[in-house]
C-alpha cells in the first residue's frame, strides 16, 4: 500500500479531478434543468477542483523524483545504474562507428607529430661562437683626442670617448674622465690645447 507512493498520489489526483468535474457538471445540468441558476456555480467549483488537483499531482511527481533520485545515489558501485530500455540500436551503432573514428583520429594526430624515420626530424644547427671585435689600443691620449675632434657631432664625440677610455694607460684614463666631466664645447676647447702641447 505505501509502495511507489509517488505515482499513486498522481494517480489519486487525476481521479479525484475528474470525479469533481463530473459532479459539478452534472450537478449544473440538473440544476439548470430545474430552472436554478445555481447550477453554474455548481459547474465553476467543479472545474476549480479540476484545477486544484494539479498541485496534489506535482506533489506527486516531486516525491517520485525525489525517490528515483535517492536510488540511483545509493545504488552500489559494482551494478551498473539501469539505463532507459528507450534506446534504438541504430544510436548504438552510431556511437560504436564514432568512437572508432576518434580512435583513428587520434592514431593519425600522433603520426603526424612524430617523425617516421630519422631524416624527417629537424637539424640541429650548431654556430661558431663568435668573438667580439677588439677594441683599438690607443699607444697615446694625443692619438685618441685627434680622433676624437674629428666627430661633428657632441654627442658622437663624448660616446666615444667614454667607451675607449678603458684602452689608454691609467693616468691618461683618468685625464679623459676629468674631460667628460665638461660641457661638449668646453672638451673641444681643451682637446684643442692638449693637441697643441703635444
Amino acid at each position: 500500500m505505501y509502495n511507489n507512493v509517488g505515482k499513486k498520489i498522481m494517480v489519486l489526483a487525476q481521479i479525484f479531478g475528474w470525479v469533481c468535474f463530473a459532479a459539478g457538471f452534472i450537478t449544473c445540468v440538473a440544476m439548470v434543468a430545474s430552472d436554478n441558476m445555481f447550477g453554474w456555480i455548481a459547474l465553476g467549483g467543479g472545474v476549480v477542483l479540476l484545477f486544484s488537483t494539479w498541485l496534489l499531482y506535482g506533489f506527486g511527481q516531486l516525491v517520485q523524483d525525489v525517490h528515483e533520485m535517492k536510488e540511483k545515489a545509493t545504488a552500489p558501485i559494482d551494478e551498473p545504474i539501469p539505463e532507459p530500455a528507450a534506446e534504438e540500436e541504430s544510436d548504438s551503432d552510431t556511437k560504436e562507428e564514432q568512437k572508432a573514428q576518434d580512435f583513428e583520429d587520434d592514431i593519425e594526430l600522433k603520426k603526424a607529430c612524430e617523425p617516421e624515420t630519422p631524416e624527417e626530424s629537424i637539424p640541429v644547427v650548431y654556430e661558431p661562437i663568435r668573438e667580439k671585435p677588439e677594441k683599438k689600443v690607443y699607444r697615446t691620449l694625443p692619438e685618441m683626442l685627434a680622433y676624437a675632434a674629428k666627430f661633428t657631432t657632441d654627442s658622437g664625440m663624448t660616446e666615444y670617448l667614454n667607451r675607449d677610455k678603458d684602452t689608454l694607460p691609467e693616468e691618461d684614463r683618468i685625464k679623459v674622465e676629468k674631460l667628460l666631466k665638461l660641457t661638449p664645447n668646453e672638451i673641444r676647447e681643451a682637446i684643442k690645447k692638449m693637441t697643441e702641447e703635444a
